[in-house]
């Protein structure tokens, strides 16, 4: 209901809490500064896209655009796109037209345009990765696996919520070479492992539900606007 309606989720455990997070929905309300904003792709034919975040998406002529809701002012939103690109000849290029827009014209701005070239496996490999992008994708990785473990393990299939918080770790220690950040995510989900892996009381199920929401938003841990 909060995602169809463009509002606000958060798990509210102690009374005392409710106040704070009125208070910070009211200051939210008062700092809008883009309403309705949006992320449009321009695709190539062939391209397909879509976002890691859980933002929902609407399919226009020329592409894809990715809802982000109203912007307050200072908020850092972090939207991580997947590309897959169709076969190509090395040496090919492709380019995506991303851009900005809101009802009102607050983030009018001209389009801009990303490229990418084809290349041969070994020199594909022999590039070296964007870490910061790494990191991003890996925690939204680690947050969708642990809802898709919670709801394995409401279904009792414990072994199985397990086994997915495992691929992924696995799928993240591929790529995570010597960088501290994205091991301690991967291993991070394998101590999760214990946890599923039984049954969890409800109180339990609705913190872990909130805390994969809350990085799938792109939101503080609280459920609040990052700045």
């Amino acid at each position: 209901m909060v995602d169809a309606s463009g509002g606000r989720f958060y798990y509210i455990e102690r009374p005392e809490q409710i106040p704070d997070l009125l208070t910070s929905e009211l200051g939210e309300l008062l700092q809008v500064v883009a309403r309705d904003a949006c992320l449009a792709l321009q695709l190539p034919k062939g391209v397909e896209a879509a976002p890691l975040n859980a933002l929902a998406t609407a399919a226009v002529t020329v592409g894809i655009q990715i809802r982000l809701g109203d912007l307050v002012s200072g908020q850092q939103l972090d939207v991580v796109v997947a590309l897959k690109f169709p076969a190509g000849h090395t040496g090919d290029t492709v380019a995506v037209q991303f851009g900005l827009s809101d009802r009102t014209g607050a983030l009018a701005a001209a389009p801009q345009a990303l490229g990418w070239s084809y290349a041969a496996d070994r020199a594909h490999k022999a590039q070296p990765r964007e870490v910061i992008v790494d990191r991003e994708v890996a925690r939204l990785y680690a947050a969708r696996a642990r809802a898709d473990a919670l709801e394995l393990n409401r279904e009792g299939k414990y072994k199985e919520a397990r086994a997915v918080l495992g691929k992924t770790a696995r799928r993240i220690d591929a790529y995570a070479g010597g960088d501290a950040e994205l091991k301690a995510i991967a291993e991070g989900l394998r101590g999760d492992g214990a946890d599923y892996d039984r049954s969890m009381n409800a109180k339990d199920q609705k913190v872990r539900y909130f805390q994969s929401y809350s990085v799938s938003m792109n939101r503080m841990p609280d459920g609040k606007a990052r700045k």
